[in-house]
């Protein structure tokens, strides 16, 4: 799993829902509830989870500063600190600054260090499990404050590390891009485009793996961008061994659109995916969204799918009925969903 990002869908796929875990703030108090928050962002080593929505920490905006701050100075990370903090209300942006700025200060960056160059941008050796998190609750407004101080030195034009298996050595920005990518929530599309420029050229990402992690998690905040077909393309070539990263990154896009972009994002599936296996997790995501859709909207939806998008089999046509029961029950009727199915069956 790549990211999980806001409103219910994204809930669902970190184990939480968004509502029963504000309703637990007012049950467990803010300790009780970074305990919780601490278990949704858990990493694990070489995977990032990102199944920490905005939405979840919105129990946290509610508290008032000197709270936060208790709950903050509590966290042993520095980093889980600084989470904690942008999770809270915006009179903390001075207290997110200052410390931001005594990490970056107690980082070291002036000796080489694990095959990094001498005097690399200090975010390389700085970075946390919690970094990623920390980013993702940052309001936009304080994200403009912190921005030039998280990649001061360089950061986002690639860190080369040299690595040393069969050869005498080689450069490659494989380590950077595995810890740039969970970043993306906050570039702007021509950082996004400079990065993408860094990915084949020398020294490169040499990992295929770790190549196309990257250019999915760069969709995807392309398309929070309004960029979405230079994401559906992305995405859609994002194949590698599993269907992993397409399903996540279709996932991941799917909260941050607007009810306009919701029968594309469908079309899109179908186009994308023709094992209805793969398409049942992604129909699942999707049930939250259909209310915002007229009655219109949901006449089309329908005839897209009977007339214009790929039926591989009667089983796919099966498994997708359950995703357009909604429509089918709001336009036709109950009943007319249980016929449907008996005419399949």
């Amino acid at each position: 799993m790549l990211i999980a990002v806001g409103r219910r869908a994204a809930s669902v796929r970190s184990g939480w829902m968004v509502e029963d875990l504000a309703e637990d703030a007012e049950v467990v108090g803010p300790e009780g509830l970074c305990r919780r928050l601490r278990r949704v962002v858990g990493v694990v080593e070489g995977e990032y989870d990102w199944a920490a929505p905005d939405e979840e920490f919105a129990a946290l905006r509610t508290r008032g500063p000197a709270e936060v701050l208790r709950l903050a100075d509590a966290q042993a990370d520095p980093w889980e600190a600084l989470t904690v903090l942008a999770a809270g209300p915006p009179e903390l942006t001075g207290e997110i600054v200052a410390r931001l700025r005594a990490l970056k200060a107690s980082t070291p960056t002036k000796v080489p260090w694990d095959g990094f160059p001498d005097g690399c941008a200090w975010l390389v050796r700085g970075i946390g499990d919690w970094t990623p998190s920390f980013v993702r609750v940052l309001a936009p407004e304080v994200a403009e404050e912190v921005r030039p101080l998280l990649f001061d030195g360089g950061y986002l034009e690639g860190v080369p590390r040299l690595h040393r298996f069969y050869d005498d050595g080689h450069l490659r920005l494989d380590d950077w891009a595995h810890d740039v990518l969970a970043l993306t929530p906050i570039l702007t599309v021509a950082e996004l485009d400079a990065l993408l420029a860094l990915r084949r050229g020398k020294p490169g990402i040499k990992s295929e793996s770790t190549r196309t992690a990257f250019e999915t998690a760069i969709g995807v905040t392309l398309a929070w961008h309004g960029e979405y077909e230079r994401a559906y393309e992305l995405i859609g070539d994002a194949v590698w061994e599993t269907e992993l990263l397409r399903t996540s990154g279709m996932a991941d896009i799917l909260p941050q659109l607007p009810s306009s972009q919701l029968l594309e994002w469908l079309a899109r599936v179908h186009q994308i995916f023709h094992d209805p296996n793969v398409r049942g997790p992604l129909w699942e995501v999707f049930q939250d969204r259909w209310p915002e859709l007229s009655r219109q909207e949901l006449w089309s939806a329908l005839d897209r799918w009977t007339v214009e998008l790929p039926h591989d089999s009667r089983f796919g046509v099966l498994a997708d009925v359950l995703l357009y029961r909604y429509p089918i029950t709001q336009l036709a009727g109950a009943a007319e969903t249980a016929r449907i199915l008996e005419l399949i069956m």
